[in-house]
């Protein structure tokens, strides 16, 4: 354990957008909960209206973290908040977050452009960009923290999705927190997460302790690699008369198929009965020039 809590964490400024990109083909597959992974997803606790209760992550992420979880001390298990997350709620974390870190921060006479900028720092900005998405939506970032062998989670300093520049993954190296309550204790815990989570093969976000990152642009940036991972938005778009119509989809492991007429919600899961879907979907509208075909629920 000490090869983990005795490395520091540097301290590094906020990324930059990283725009090369070599997008490749990875499902979304389930987490599962095992003696090392315990899954708690925060922000249907939280009430969200468009929080995704299940646990969802890119292969090669699920299979990094096994590997990260087989590091941990006898006894200490990850503890998930978040994974992949829809760009519906991503949108709605920063609407509801942004009052929060304006009022926190007193960022009330700044201009708008700006208070958006500083406000990325806390929750990315839901531009619909798939190719430089937000880093949940594509399925490559984990949000999570340490169980001790009670089941307790580990002191870090912060709460979860906390407004304050405590959240900083490196914060508790700096000389200003010295002097705080149990620092010690609290650095050594977020060395022990950042250390097994970078020697696995993920990044960190900076502004974030809890935040680790495989394949999006963010890991693009530290590492210097292309982008492997675009937006998984939960959306397909088609134009139609000049117009884009957003038809929202359902999860690879639904169970239901949809069948039935496009309607202005467009929404799918207003027309599911069927159990034991077929490796492909077809979806028939009222619109003659348009047919929508799934061949992989997951890749959108």
């Amino acid at each position: 354990m000490t090869q983990y809590t005795e490395k520091p964490i540097p301290i590094l400024p906020d990324l930059e957008n990283y725009t090369e990109t070599a997008f490749i083909d990875s499902p979304l597959v389930p987490v599962e909960e095992n003696d090392r992974i315990d899954i708690r997803m925060l922000y249907p606790v939280l009430g969200f209206q468009n929080a995704e209760s299940r646990c969802l992550l890119r292969k090669e992420a699920w299979d990094m973290l096994q590997n990260a979880a087989e590091k941990l001390p006898e006894g200490y298990r990850f503890r998930i908040w978040d994974a992949w997350r829809p760009f519906a709620l991503q949108k709605e974390l920063f609407i509801s977050y942004s009052a929060d870190v304006i009022r926190d921060f007193h960022l009330e006479g700044l201009p708008e452009e700006e208070q958006h900028q500083f406000i990325n720092k806390f929750v990315a900005n839901p531009i619909p960009d798939r190719d430089l998405p937000p880093a949940h939506t594509t399925g490559g970032a984990v949000d999570l923290t340490l169980l001790d062998p009670s089941g307790n989670e580990l002191e870090m300093g912060c709460g979860f999705d906390a407004f304050s520049d405590r959240t900083r993954a490196a914060y508790y190296e700096t000389e200003a927190a010295q002097s705080l309550p149990d620092a010690e204790t609290i650095r050594s815990n977020r060395r022990l997460l950042y250390n097994i989570m970078l020697n696995a093969g993920f990044t960190n976000l900076p502004s974030d302790w809890w935040h680790f990152e495989y394949g999006d642009k963010n890991w693009a940036h530290v590492t210097g690699q292309p982008a492997l991972y675009n937006g998984n938005f939960r959306t397909v778009e088609h134009i139609i008369f000049g117009s884009v119509i957003t038809v929202m989809t359902l999860p690879f492991f639904s169970s239901c198929v949809p069948h039935g007429k496009y309607r202005s919600t467009g929404r799918l899961d207003d027309f599911c009965t069927a159990p034991s879907p077929p490796p492909s979907w077809s979806f028939t509208t009222i619109f003659p020039e348009l047919s929508l075909v799934f061949c992989d629920k997951t890749q959108f």
